[in-house]
């Protein structure tokens, strides 16, 4: 008779829930009555050696399991029913459990809720034979039945079932770039063999699935994937999806499943109007012709063709500020501060153990046109051809696009480009480099745009040759910079603002403060100056006011189209007009 009795090991602990009494005659042990308590759940023992013992467990604690493995994190509780039996000599070992809420960190941090699990089986003459059932609440359904020899490495099951995509929705890396998948996957897959690279044969499947990449701009709809496994290689027959609701996606090819080699693929893709957009300087949209070959996980070769449909670069409007990243090293840091740090750099602790990521490169990228410039008042359209060899972290692009037509919208002027060139010569900010000249005041005033597309330099000079300001003012108002009033200095600064990409100027602040959407200083026809202000009040209706010197007016500009715009204008004597202006972009 035990009356009181424990067990502890770390922090794992178990005691008597009530006296237990074990009897033995004539070398026969039987065990009448044995219930453990051990956290919230308990564990029951009852039978005979010479016959069979039961066990019964009750809501069992998993993370007591923490205490022989640590940092394993298992969390749930098991419940079920175990029967040895003991008579045959060989033992044989049936079982009948569930667990609930199971779970282990890289599942729970990937966003997979906990799981339940129903498993039956048996186990005798070193053979073990098994039925399980894999659930959860983001609907994933996996059954698995087979058998594995305990003497050998032999593993023969069946495994079906179905998980939904929207579950990387919860992957912390992928949710901070927005990418999120839906549909489900079908798996129909037999096992065979043992570790480490058992035999895998069977079909995966995906109907009606989307992806998203928010930060890129890709949207693939009519997701559908029909997909065999033999052995070690994935064969991939149909991987097909509407990209961004106009163009398509084919992938076609093998995929090795070894990941000691790290997974070599021989991969065909074809992608018609597909879309790419980087958030600070350019979108594109294009068509491609490409390959992929040699291990995915470290180098692949990435060869192919792909025709620029249109891009356009944008020249940002302002710089960005002197915020700049801070690198920290944590000395002797807590526990909870190199947590919190992982979480923040999207660490999880794990080392790598393979080579990095970086894919060898050999594209060309034709766009005979429809490359638009714009930003800070340019507008050109190119075209050209360039090459892509090296690699994805040390990318050599050479080549770059030429101007066929541009512009240059600058102190209410329109000037066209003579020549203009846009050059990559490493990454994907281009190399800008635009000439336009035009006369004032019997001045020759030559304006080139140079530099990189996310900080270009504007810079002005002269025949006679003159202080940039004094050019500037020439080119403003056709008046030299001690002529200007205190309203047209204002403008010139404005104006060099916006330019320079360093903010809104005087003009932008009042504007913000007054809560308009234009604010603009001009000259008028007898070189007065001019001060014009107005608000869109929908999308189609702009309401503005203008007053140069003792003479006001109101204008009223309507969308009537796309391409048809009408406005009204009433001065201050009561004076109207009326007109239309039609545009069309080709």
């Amino acid at each position: 008779d035990l009356s009181k009795a424990t067990l502890t090991h770390q922090s794992l602990s178990a005691a008597l829930a009530e006296p237990a009494q074990i009897a033995i005659t004539e070398g026969v042990a039987e065990i009448r009555k044995a219930r453990w308590k051990t956290g919230s759940g308990s564990v029951g023992i009852t039978g005979r050696s010479d016959d069979t013992v039961d066990v019964k467990v009750q809501n069992f604690p998993l993370n007591l399991i923490n205490a022989f493995s640590p940092g394993l994190g298992l969390k749930g509780q098991l419940s079920g029913d175990t029967s040895v039996e003991l008579a045959t000599g060989e033992p044989v070992v049936k079982w009948d459990i569930s667990v609930a809420g199971a779970s282990v960190p890289a599942a729970a941090n990937n966003g997979v809720t906990p799981l339940g699990v129903k498993s039956t089986g048996s186990f005798a003459d070193g053979k073990v034979e098994y039925k399980a059932a894999i659930t959860n609440s983001q609907s994933i359904n996996v059954a698995i039945t087979g058998t594995a020899n305990t003497q050998g490495p032999d593993v023969d099951a069946k495994v079906k079932g179905q998980i939904p995509l929207n579950i990387v929705d919860r992957v912390p890396a992928l949710a901070a770039r927005g990418i999120g998948l839906t549909g489900t996957l079908v798996a129909d897959l037999s096992v065979k063999g043992g570790a480490p690279m058992p035999a895998i044969a069977g079909t995966l499947s995906i109907a009606g699935g989307t992806f998203r990449d928010a930060k890129d701009g890709i949207s693939i709809s009519a997701l559908t994937l029909n997909a065999n496994i033999n052995k070690t290689t994935l064969k991939i027959q149909t991987l097909s999806g509407k990209v961004n609701e106009a163009g398509s996606l084919n992938v076609a090819g093998s995929l090795e499943l070894d990941p000691a080699r790290y997974f070599p693929a021989d991969l065909t893709i074809k992608m018609t109007d597909g879309r790419f957009v980087d958030e600070q300087l350019l979108s594109t949209t294009f068509s491609a012709d490409l390959t992929v070959k040699g291990p995915v996980a470290t180098t692949p070769a990435l060869a192919g063709r792909v025709d620029i449909k249109r891009m356009d670069i944008q020249i940002p409007d302002l710089l960005p500020g002197g915020y700049s990243d801070i690198k920290i090293n944590h000395v002797n840091a807590p526990a909870a501060v190199v947590k919190q740090d992982r979480e923040i750099s999207g660490d999880d602790g794990s080392a790598q153990t393979g080579p990095p990521f970086n894919a060898r490169l050999n594209l060309t990228v034709s766009a005979p046109a429809r490359i638009f410039v714009r930003g800070r008042g340019l507008d050109a359209e190119m075209g050209g051809e360039i090459r892509i060899s090296g690699t994805t972290n040390v990318p050599i692009i050479v080549g770059g696009f030429s101007m066929r037509r541009g512009r240059l919208g600058i102190f209410g002027k329109n000037l066209v480009f003579e020549r203009g060139e846009v050059t990559f010569s490493g990454d994907l900010d281009p190399e800008l480099d635009f000439v336009t000249t035009t006369n004032a005041a019997d001045t020759t005033i030559s304006i080139r745009v140079a530099g990189m597309a996310s900080n270009p330099n504007f810079s002005f000079s002269s025949s006679p040759e003159l202080p940039q300001d004094e050019v500037l003012a020439l080119l403003l108002f056709n008046r030299s910079l001690d002529q200007l009033s205190t309203a047209q200095i204002a403008s010139l600064a404005a104006q060099v603002a916006a330019l320079t990409g360093s903010g809104p100027g005087i003009l932008g602040s009042v504007r913000q403060s007054l809560g308009v959407d234009v604010l603009d200083l001009t000259t008028d026809e007898a070189g007065n100056a001019a001060v014009e202000a107005g608000k869109y009040i929908n999308d189609n209706i702009y309401l503005g006011v203008k007053q140069a010197g003792e003479s006001s007016s109101v204008t009223v500009d309507i969308d009537i189209t796309k391409n048809l715009k009408g406005r009204g204008e009433v001065d201050a004597r009561g004076d109207s007009k009326l007109g239309f202006e039609f545009n069309y972009d080709y």
